[in-house]
């Protein structure tokens, strides 16, 4: 069976010429993207392995930045990318934020020197593909939602013919629109020694008590269209598109047998649902649901009350 390597990028902090940390590693937190792609990747007929580069101590100075007249270090802290590129037969990197295309730059460098092939995504490199296939990625994904995987996968693995690709920028310039997007509903539920794996102890915006960890991931809806001026969710044109209440409890669920006493959920617009025929119910459900499993939720993107206080207006 054809393997692909699916990579954690390293933590992220800045030093200044004292010593003092400028910003939060969030180093251990739980990784949500992962914990979705790694049983869509084998739902496609291929093994996944995850490659978390945040387990580690070792720190790895990769440049400097200036800020307020300030010289700062950047430093890369956990484990550094040292696999032959050619153990997988297609490596995945997902960048969210800026701040770590210049560390994804460095992996996809690597791999492609060692005679792999790479696979970017995530945010960053859906707003802009260019600077990752510069440094040699064979391909950018440009849809958050996973109907672009199959045939991304197919076409690097099973070698087709590429007719089908969907959402997509190839290194040779050649781009393929997005048909349509999945919904969350038909992501596959990963697997219990996935969800250990993809486990967190830390929150980056607050210190959880030590009764609430480990800290579990349910992202229980996609699609958003408020333009708030930090976040290009509504340029993906996903829609709104949630877990039903069975779909989401099952995934809480499997957060708890895992071992999760608490889980971020950070959906895009988890009361959206109001706006939807029996999306009031549908709330209500999910939440006596997560009630019954004795977990504490936290919503990283917050909760719209707004759509609430519509909803109730009819």
């Amino acid at each position: 069976m054809k393997k692909v390597g699916l990579i954690e990028l390293q933590a992220i902090k800045l030093v200044d010429n004292n010593g003092a940390n400028w910003t939060a590693l969030r180093r251990q937190e739980p990784l949500v993207s992962k914990q979705i792609l790694l049983p869509q990747v084998e739902s496609c007929g291929y093994q996944a392995e995850l490659i978390n580069l945040k387990e580690g101590d070792e720190e790895i100075e990769f440049g400097t930045v200036v800020w307020r007249d300030k010289t700062l270090t950047k430093v890369l802290v956990g484990k550094e990318f040292d696999l032959d590129p050619r153990s997988m037969d297609l490596w995945a990197v997902t960048i969210n934020y800026i701040q770590e295309r210049e560390p994804a730059c460095r992996i996809i460098r690597r791999i492609k020197q060692g005679g792999g092939q790479v696979v970017v995504g995530g945010s960053d490199a859906f707003a802009d593909p260019d600077p990752y296939l510069q440094e040699g990625a064979d391909a950018v994904v440009q849809d958050k939602s996973g109907a672009a995987n199959q045939a991304i996968l197919d076409h690097f693995l099973a070698t087709t013919n590429g007719n089908s690709l969907n959402a997509v920028k190839l290194a040779d310039g050649r781009q393929f629109k997005r048909n349509s997007p999945m919904s969350p509903e038909r992501w596959p539920l990963p697997k219990l020694e996935t969800v250990k794996a993809c486990l967190g102890i830390d929150y980056w915006e607050t210190k959880l008590p030590d009764n609430q960890v480990p800290i579990g991931s349910v992202m229980a809806d996609i699609g958003c269209d408020r333009h708030c001026d930090f976040c290009a969710t509504p340029l993906y044109k996903l829609g709104y598109r949630p877990m039903t209440p069975e779909t989401t409890l099952k995934w809480f669920a499997t957060q708890k047998e895992a071992g999760a006493r608490s889980v971020i959920c950070p959906s895009d617009q988890f009361l959206g649902r109001v706006l939807l025929k029996g999306g009031r119910e549908d709330i209500l459900e999910i939440m006596q649901g997560i009630r019954d499993l004795d977990l504490v939720v936290l919503w990283g993107n917050g909760l719209e009350l707004k759509k609430a206080t519509v909803a109730l207006r009819f």
